[in-house]
């Protein structure tokens, strides 16, 4: 592991001991050149002696964001400075002493990179957490729309059967109405032809006859109001556009086709039916 000693002069045994506890030293007496090895060599490990302590933030700033681990080798009596490294090594001191620091100086820093991995990690798992709240949202309003989108759909076919339904019927209805109408004309006439004769030989015969056949001349009359009265049914159900029904018996509708005879009747007809 790379370390920066940061010191004015270094004890050649204290930078063998150094190097036997597994370490690589880079030594500079200044501060700027210390920031910059920091940088370059990925050094998180510094042992100071005789440093400012308005100092060692600059030296923090440089290897941000990862964090350093800070010895202080101490010779003598402490300065009493109001910054605490995070270790002291008095100095002299023996080889299992400086190994014992850069130990717990390794441990520090690698409990600290992972912590640093663990963050990362977990600022990861919230993103995921966000993009896949996000795309749930996405798919929640998606289905939302396509569910709208599906209940117009059904309407709107609903609607158009209702429509078609309703023209299938009408269709139907106007073919009925086209076969009654031929079919009850034909015979209709015949009966309305025949009843009209019969009607005007007996009004050619005297007073006397009449009186003796005025039953048969009431039936006949009655014959010609019924037969009239079939020809305008038939043509008011002709006349049907938008059908409208009305109970016959509970339950049983038929078509409304009252007030479509009386308005093809002469008033003197639509009273006497």
């Amino acid at each position: 592991m790379n370390a920066i000693l940061l010191a004015e002069h270094v004890e050649p045994m204290l930078l063998e001991m150094l190097s036997q506890a597994g370490l690589t030293i880079h030594v500079t007496p200044a501060l700027k050149h210390a920031c910059r090895l920091a940088t370059l060599k990925e050094a998180r490990l510094f042992f100071y002696n005789e440093v400012k302590e308005s100092e060692i933030p600059a030296i923090q700033q440089a290897i941000a964001p990862q964090a350093g681990y800070f010895v202080e080798i101490l010779e003598g009596e402490s300065t009493g400075q109001e910054y605490i490294p995070d270790a002291i090594l008095p100095y002299p001191c023996s080889l299992k002493e400086v190994r014992a620091c850069v130990r717990t100086g390794v441990r520090f820093l690698e409990a600290m990179e992972q912590a640093s991995r663990l963050q990362r990690e977990i600022l990861l798992c919230q993103e995921d957490v966000k993009q896949t709240e996000e795309y749930r949202l996405t798919v929640t309003s998606q289905l939302v729309e396509m569910t709208a989108q599906l209940q117009s759909e059904i309407l709107k076919n609903q609607e158009m059967e209702a429509e078609r339904i309703k023209l299938a019927r009408m269709d139907t209805i106007l073919q009925a109405t086209a076969t009654l109408r031929h079919e009850i004309n034909n015979p209709l006439f015949a009966i309305k032809g025949s009843a009209e004769g019969a009607l005007r030989q007996l009004q050619r015969l005297n007073a006397e006859e009449v009186r003796e056949i005025r039953t048969a001349i009431e039936r006949v009359e009655r014959v010609m109001r019924g037969a009239e009265r079939i020809h305008q049914v038939v043509e008011a159900f002709a006349k049907v556009v938008v059908p409208t029904t009305k109970d016959y018996l509970p339950g049983m509708p038929m078509l409304e086709l009252h007030r479509l005879v009386e308005a093809s009747e002469p008033p003197s007809q639509a009273k006497a039916s």
